[in-house]
């Protein structure tokens, strides 16, 4: 198992974690940890709060030519605590 890969044929659910695997979808309301890095290919959808300790850097390089485009679009006001 170490050097194999773990196949989800129908999804499987572990405690608060599920995995679904018709749609690849995975679903806790458990913690979500990584030593490493996490990639988000298409987008990130954050229900809640979400922290982040090191630095945010958005790195589209889209224009912004309206109050709705750009690299980063903030719906609702910014409260900045330090220099910007």
């Amino acid at each position: 198992m170490a050097n194999g890969n773990f196949v989800v044929q129908n999804g499987i659910t572990i405690g608060p974690l599920t995995i679904d695997a018709a749609t690849g979808s995975i679903t806790t309301t458990g913690t979500i940890n990584s030593t490493g890095g996490i990639t988000v290919v298409q987008q990130e959808l954050v229900l809640g709060t979400e922290v982040v300790a090191g630095n945010l850097t958005a790195n589209s390089g889209t224009t912004s030519s309206s109050t709705t485009t750009g690299a980063l679009v903030v719906v609702g006001g910014a409260g900045i605590a330090g220099n910007i």
